[in-house]
């Protein structure tokens, strides 16, 4: 089984390659020569060309840039494959695999129970926003006995005494507009909830100190990855946040 260092590196190492294949179906269906494609042409490439439905083509425009004419296509392709990758890499992070701490199959079963919950109950705007289908029937089945089988096992963990890791539950809880992405001000916003909550009780690092060792790639944002590899590395903060952490529901009380 590869790891999720390997998985996520081969997606990072293929995403330059797959965009030039695409921006070279672009070049010769719909290329004006000077970076930019007109948005009649770019959806009758993505639905002829590219085999995408009129609906889910309305939705990626939509959530790339609303209103917009022209479109730069090296900038959008690579847009387009930066949110296939992130949403990849936040799967390859949540699915369960060995040799993990039962404090760490506490977090992930309870972020997974959410994920489940959000997928149920997401409206349109969010489904949008997120890439989520409509739910099938069929679909509501699977999802209801995985959640039943994910809190069966949280009851199990619970009841021997686990406390969740301030990992990916903590992630799920401060990523409020679900980009599988933390802001300076996502951070910002949890150390000053943290702070009224906490007192001086469990000081943390400094917020410059915390995103510099979080954003290992220095893109200005911590990926979900980058969250649960690094946030030990901030002893203070990971402290803190178990402190604020309500075991049973795997949220901080805080925020």
């Amino acid at each position: 089984r590869q790891s999720g260092n390997t998985v996520c590196s081969s997606y990072i190492a293929t995403m330059s390659a797959e965009v030039e294949a695409v921006t070279a179906v672009f070049r010769q269906y719909a290329y004006s020569g000077d970076g930019l494609v007109g948005k009649e042409y770019l959806v009758s490439v993505l639905i002829e060309i590219c085999g995408l439905t009129e609906a889910s083509v309305g939705k990626m425009l939509q959530a790339y840039a609303a209103g917009a004419d022209k479109y730069e296509i090296e900038e959008f392709i690579s847009w387009a494959f930066q949110v296939q990758s992130t949403k990849k890499m936040a799967e390859t992070t949540m699915a369960d695999s060995q040799g993990e701490s039962e404090s760490e199959q506490l977090a992930k079963c309870m972020a997974n129970i959410e994920r489940l919950r959000a997928e149920l109950n997401a409206n349109p705007a969010e489904r949008t926003a997120i890439g989520l289908p409509e739910v099938s029937d069929a679909r509501r089945a699977e999802i209801s006995v995985e959640m039943k089988s994910r809190k069966a096992k949280c009851k199990e963990l619970i009841a021997k005494g686990v406390v969740p890791s301030p990992t990916i539950c903590v992630f799920n809880q401060i990523d409020l507009n679900k980009t599988r992405r933390i802001t300076g001000k996502g951070i910002n916003r949890l150390i000053r909830g943290m702070t009224v909550a906490l007192g001086k009780k469990f000081e943390v690092e400094a917020e410059e100190e915390i995103m510099n060792t979080l954003d290992a790639d220095k893109s200005g944002d911590v990926d979900i990855k980058e969250w649960c590899d690094r946030l030990p590395m901030c002893p203070k903060l990971y402290e803190a946040l178990k402190q604020d952490l309500d075991p049973e529901w795997g949220t901080l009380k805080s925020f």
